[in-house]
């Protein structure tokens, strides 16, 4: 985004500091006290302005419409005109009167079809019609002076007014009716507003820097959609871009006034005196929109998604002009794409090549086109308005965005592309190539046979002794018999066999198998309707996580009383299977693809791979090298080892160029035990992998289940693991992993205690990418939109992933622009890990709350639905079934609830 300054415009006294006001094809200031100048955006640097003079006392407002024709309405005590652009002759235009003796106009503005002036007088708002010169409704509700007024595009009937008691109202101007009365949203007054001409929303400035946007929609009771602090989101901007420059944007000023404490502080930097940021002032609001028509084509799939329809529309920007920079912020995503100092020289056309504006006081903007806007600023301590021309930030094409490094942004040009579902083949040394081979059974053989080299004839004397529970029994003890045949002569019998072999019922298929071989059914809706609950256990304990397998036909569960859960659909009938084995709270559950096992994490430093029938564990993983057998045997006549050097893949991964800090050696008998608690485990790459992380440590395994059994050594477990690849992070710890195993993937998605997110490819080893401070906090759940086998979506839909923290709403990151596309705002989670998770069809984002109620987020509107209500306790997990639209959830009591479209 660039700027440049185009010309300087005369600007009268202004004792009542009215505002410029700014459209597509006019330019409107006051030039004296009484009379207002007009300037054609056309000819704005080779013509005179237009005056217009029909006041005969001081203009204290105007405003200009938003409509092809415009007109030009201006207010003093006495009189309110209306003046025709459109008739404009030689410096002539046409004015009528509206209205006599309004008293102090504080806010004006004009519905979409210039026939209803909306006029605010002090706390009032009078309500002009066409042709009719006294006042059609007054207004009443604010108790303080009203200072912007707007008409919705989306309701005619809808107008919006702004008021010094720093709250808002929504009127229904055709049944003279409050629609809603907003609280106190500010602690400074609310100085702009816009309106959103694609989605029913709302944007609103506050003079303590704060943009607030709100959700116009009656069935949304006027909810809040997000609120910038202009300052923060600058601060951290520029932190981003330019590591190297100061912290605080320029325009900061020093703070003399120091308590003794920072004195003492301050005394050994020597020059350096205390920095504070002046308070960024939102002074103009303006929505700037693109040309949808060549990225929504038709690609031949009518499998579209709520995320599909987020990455094929190009989102509107909102261009935030503040006292000392002009910014271009993502109506979606609430992220700065552009931000400009006006502090700094900005090359000019009209001066000698450089113009400084400075720290501003008055400011208004259009857009002209499609690539440009067009910015009037100005201070209080010139007599003149600086006319800027701005360019609009650049966004990513979507449709278009091909799989070459081309078509993606400047800063992701040098990195690879980053696709959920792999662009490439596997390499011949990447650790997904390694494989767990079962171990060949081989007879045992004695001493004397190993002498002679010849094979010993088996004799009844050379068999093993062996003692069994029963013996057969010869026959003495039995009583003769009588009868050696006696047959079955029964008529009846014989004549009902082909009866009943006709009339036998085949065994009934249960609605849910049904269900199954149906697709996923989009047109219900999401699942809003409480339909069955389940109390995990009398003592209540909290569920950690919720999880469905592939098929839909089982419901993972972990809970905090050290075991883990599985219920068995149909859901109502309460089958459950429990996993007794963990000493600390299991704080993760994973299905396989297959559903025949299910692994679970937990904090003592274990995880556990079941059978989905219950029992013993199958595999523990507690050492971090492997299975303590398997790790310090280095007999290379294995058959593994034969295997690998066979395929010469062991080879390869040990000369595989990898960093050293983050590989460790196959063949290290230092088999230490986890010594962090196991935050999450599961299956990875179509069941082949175990991925784990612990403490700073990412983990993959491969590993082998031994299917047979010894009666006698039931206890002893022949199944093992092995580590294939270790990763490590330079933070902390790792918060929360996802990744895909219903389908073959390479990435591995990790936020860590450092508020990054980052982004391993496994077939390079390498971490591909870091998202740098995401949230304000670490982030707690990771959503991947991987689908489901009954729901398809398109291939691009796949590369979105969800994250949430605490104190912070949940956002929607692209993975191959690396760029953040939505911000998702409304859930309390303040305290609890609260998990998030995408419907299988991609149009629905579910989250815990600690409100004691679940929010479904429409991804296509950006806002939650009405939340679902049932709970007693903070909400935790949440689940959706593959198959159909269901949603469990589960709450810190124990308590699972499970929701169905109506």
């Amino acid at each position: 985004m660039s700027v440049t300054h185009l010309c300087s415009l005369p600007f009268g006294t202004n004792p009542g500091r009215l505002d410029p006001c700014i459209g597509r094809h006019w330019i409107a200031l006051p030039l004296t006290k009484n009379t207002v100048g007009l300037w054609k955006i056309s000819q704005i640097t080779k013509c005179l302005p237009i005056e217009l003079t029909n006041h005969s006392s001081e203009v204290c407002a105007i405003t200009l419409s938003s409509d092809r024709i415009t007109y030009l309405v201006s207010a003093c005590r006495e009189k309110i005109f209306m003046w025709d652009l459109c008739s404009e002759r030689d410096g002539q235009i046409s004015s009528k009167l509206c209205h006599s003796n309004p008293g102090d106009v504080t806010a004006l503005s004009i519905n979409n079809s210039n026939d209803i002036i909306a006029v605010g007088v002090d706390f009032k708002i009078l309500l002009l019609k066409e042709g009719s010169k006294d006042a059609v409704t007054i207004l009443e509700a604010h108790r303080g002076m009203i200072t912007k007024l707007a008409f919705c595009p989306h309701y005619s009937a809808t107008l919006v007014s702004l008021s010094d008691d720093r709250s808002f109202c929504v009127w229904d101007i055709q049944d003279s009716s409050l629609l809603f009365h907003s609280k106190i949203i500010s602690s400074s007054p609310l100085i702009s507003v816009s309106m959103n001409w694609t989605n029913p929303q709302i944007a609103i400035g506050t003079a303590d820097g704060f943009l607030k946007v709100f959700d116009l929609g009656s069935s949304n009771d006027f909810r809040q959609l997000s609120s910038v602090d202009i300052s923060s989101a600058l601060k951290k901007y520029i932190e981003k871009k330019s590591p190297s420059e100061s912290m605080l944007p320029e325009g900061s000023a020093v703070n003399t006034k120091m308590n003794r404490q920072q004195k003492n502080t301050d005394r050994n930097c020597a020059g350096n005196p205390a920095v504070v940021q002046i308070s960024e002032s939102v002074l103009s609001v303006e929505y700037v929109y693109f040309a949808q028509d060549c990225l929504l084509v038709n690609t031949g799939n009518d499998n579209s998604s709520g995320i599909s329809d987020i990455l094929l529309e190009k989102p509107p920007l909102i261009c935030v002009i503040t006292s000392n920079a002009i910014l271009q912020i993502n109506s979606r995503s609430f992220e700065i794409l552009k931000a400009i100092k006006l502090h700094s020289p900005i090359v000019s056309h009209s001066f000698c090549g450089i113009k400084n504006i400075g720290t501003l006081s008055y400011a208004a903007s259009c857009q002209t086109n499609s690539t440009e806007m067009l910015v009037v600023v100005g201070t209080i301590f010139q007599g003149k308005i600086e006319v800027l021309q701005l360019e609009v930030a650049d966004q990513i094409d979507y449709v278009h965005l091909d799989k070459t490094e081309d078509s993606l942004p400047i800063s992701v040009a040098g990195e690879s592309t980053l696709t959920i579902i792999p662009l490439s083949a596997v390499l011949s040394s990447s650790p997904l190539v390694a494989e767990m081979l079962p171990p060949i059974e081989s007879k045992p053989v004695t001493k004397g046979d190993v002498a002679t080299g010849k094979k010993k004839l088996s004799s009844v004397m050379n068999q093993p002794l062996t003692f069994k529970a029963k013996v057969s029994s010869s026959g003495y003890l039995q009583a003769p018999r009588t009868a050696m045949f006696k047959p079955d002569t029964s008529q009846s019998k014989f004549l009902n066999m082909d009866h009943q072999r006709r009339t036998k019922q085949e065994p009934r298929r249960s609605s849910f198998a049904k269900v199954l071989k149906a697709d996923y059914d989009t047109q219900k809706g999401p699942p809003i309707d409480c339909c069955d609950n389940f109390q995990v256990d009398a003592g209540g304990s909290a569920v950690l996580c919720l999880r469905f397998s592939n098929d839909g036909s089982n419901l993972g569960c972990a809970l905090s009383n050290k075991c883990a859960l599985t219920l068995k659909s149909a859901y109502s009938k309460h089958i459950s299977t429990t996993f007794l084995g963990h000493n600390n709270i299991v704080n993760s559950i994973y299905w396989s693809s297959s559903t025949s096992y299910v692994l679970t994490a937990s904090n003592d430093k274990t995880a556990l791979l079941w059978n989905k029938t219950g029992g013993e564990p199958l595999l523990s993983l507690t050492h971090q090298r492997g299975t303590v057998k398997e790790v310090n045997s280095n007999n290379t006549s294995s058959p593994l080892m034969r295997k690998l050097s066979t395929q010469q893949s062991y080879r390869k991964y040990q000369s595989s160029e990898l960093s050293t800090s983050r590989r460790q050696s196959l063949t290290s008998t230092d088999n230490k035990p986890f010594t962090k608690e196991i935050k999450h485990a599961q299956f990875f790459y179509v069941d082949k992998f175990i991925l784990l992380t612990h403490g700073a440590n990412l983990s993959l395994f491969k590993y082998h289940i031994a299917q047979n059994k010894d009666d006698i050594k039931k206890y002893q477990c022949y199944s093992r693991y092995k580590l294939v690849e270790n990763w490590q992070t330079v933070s902390a710890v790792f918060t929360a992993t996802a990744a895909v195993n219903a389908f073959y993937s390479h990435l591995v998605i990790c936020a860590t205690s450092g508020r990054n997110v980052e982004v391993y490819d496994l077939n390079k080893s390498v971490l591909a990418h870091t998202f740098i401070e995401c949230h304000s906090r670490p982030a707690h759940s990771i959503a991947i939109n991987e689908g489901s086998c009954f729901a398809s979506q398109p291939t691009e839909a796949h590369n979105v992933i969800a994250t949430s923290s605490l104190t912070d709403p949940i956002k929607l990151w692209d993975l191959r622009t690396r760029t953040n596309v939505q911000a998702l705002q409304g859930h309390l989670n303040n305290a609890h890990a609260c998990q998030i998770t995408f419907s299988p069809c991609g149009d629905y984002l579910a989250s815990g709350s600690e409100n004691q109620m679940v929010y479904i987020f429409d991804l296509r509107t950006g806002t939650y639905l009405d939340p679902l209500r049932g709970h007693s306790d903070v909400v935790t997990s949440v689940a959706f079934h593959p198959g159909y639209p269901l949603l469990a959830s589960g709450s810190l009591n124990g308590r699972i609830l499970f929701f169905k479209s109506l």
